[in-house]
């Protein structure tokens, strides 16, 4: 693959956002494509050099913690490009990116005070304030060496397994119904009861254990702080989240929905399971057949990985319900707990779900069902 300078990287950005490109001129799309691609696979050297320190870092605060890898997929940074005006592809920090998945907050700051200390980093705290949509994460952008060529920026995400739950839920939900929560957009009940689960989430968070425990046990704990958390102003928010998100757990039909699209996708689940190289698997999801199929590439072919999805992406910008991406083997914690929105997993965050449905049924069962009716209509 020939080499592009930075204009040519910028303008193809540009080329690629305008309405209809490959329609109106095939050419210069194919071209963008190319220089996209090419731009991308820049990005996997300082990427594998970003991956290593984060791996060992993380290590030392939980030695359960799953560490993933990812080049940013092409409707991914169209859409980031047409969402922020005066943003080019060649300025785009996030191309490449990886992220630690951790037990708690209280380890995920410990690892992000000792990422600090040994690399420069710029920093969005979304767990102090988080996004709109409820997202919470925290966020650590630095440059890494890409060799003779200079260096690339990455990104570096820190979450909770909780965090990491909702951010799953999220992304199976904009892939299976073609809304888009994480830009704001699609549904207002959908994205009313992400909010409500972002905020339910971080409460069920302060139990202790809270990942290790059954879902009875964990119901039962969070009906007992709903009951007697001893802040009023807390303990009305907290009551009140809990009921919306009852509500709207049962009116969009979250379980089932949640079951039939992991289910449709059980062939991915099978066939990555047995993978045992260190590589990268190439995903071609197709939600209208629920199909998959995927190939495997070894690591040193990483340059035909990058050539065979560049063509599966072209074909998934024009091919409706068809979904790509380019995912590593060798994730630290394995492929599926990596990458669980390719399995449509959300058992994690269902898990969750359902514990909060249960605390609400029993504290609306409860000797202060008509305090609280009183209090809420």
């Amino acid at each position: 693959m020939r080499k592009y300078s930075g204009k040519e990287v910028s303008r193809a950005g540009d080329v690629l956002i305008q309405e209809n490109i490959a329609e109106k001129d095939h050419a210069a799309y194919e071209h963008a494509m190319e220089v996209l691609s090419f731009w991308r696979s820049c990005h996997e050297v300082p990427l594998t050099q970003a991956v290593k320190l984060l791996t060992e870092t993380a290590k030392k605060y939980d030695d359960k913690a799953v560490v993933a890898k990812r080049l940013k997929r092409t409707p991914s940074i169209l859409n980031k490009l047409r969402r922020f005006k005066g943003m080019t592809l060649r300025s785009m920090q996030d191309i490449g990116g990886c992220r630690a998945i951790v037990a708690n907050e209280k380890r995920a700051w410990k690892l992000v005070r000792d990422l600090k200390r040994k690399k420069d980093f710029r920093i969005k705290d979304y767990i102090t304030d988080p996004k709109v949509d409820g997202y919470r994460s925290i966020h650590l952008v630095s440059d890494f060496s890409n060799g003779q060529e200079g260096v690339r920026p990455i990104e570096i995400q820190v979450r909770t397994a909780a965090q990491h739950a909702w951010a799953t839920a999220v992304e199976i939900i904009d892939l299976f119904t073609g809304q888009a929560i994480k830009a704001n957009r699609g549904s207002v009940e959908w994205q009313q009861f992400f909010r409500c689960a972002s905020d339910q989430l971080a409460f069920i968070e302060d139990i202790p254990v809270y990942n290790q425990i059954s879902p009875d046990s964990l119901a039962r704990e969070l009906f007992i702080r709903i009951k007697d958390d001893t802040k009023p102003d807390r303990q009305e928010f907290i009551t009140k989240n809990t009921e919306t998100l009852y509500v709207l757990e049962r009116r969009l039909n979250i379980l089932e929905n949640f079951n039939a699209y992991a289910g449709s996708l059980k062939a991915a689940d099978d066939h990555l399971a047995k993978v045992a190289i260190s590589g990268y698997v190439l995903l071609e999801i197709n939600l209208k057949k629920n199909k998959v199929d995927t190939r495997i590439f070894k690591k040193e072919d990483f340059a035909a990985s990058t050539a065979a999805y560049l063509e599966a992406e072209k074909r998934a910008l024009t091919t409706e319900g068809l979904v790509v991406a380019l995912v590593s083997t060798d994730a630290v914690g394995g492929i599926k707990e990596a990458y669980p929105n390719y399995f449509a997993d959300s058992s994690v965050f269902l898990h969750y779900v359902s514990a909060s449905r249960e605390a609400y049924r029993a504290y609306n069962q409860s000797d202060l069902s008509r305090a609280f009716k009183k209090m809420f209509g």
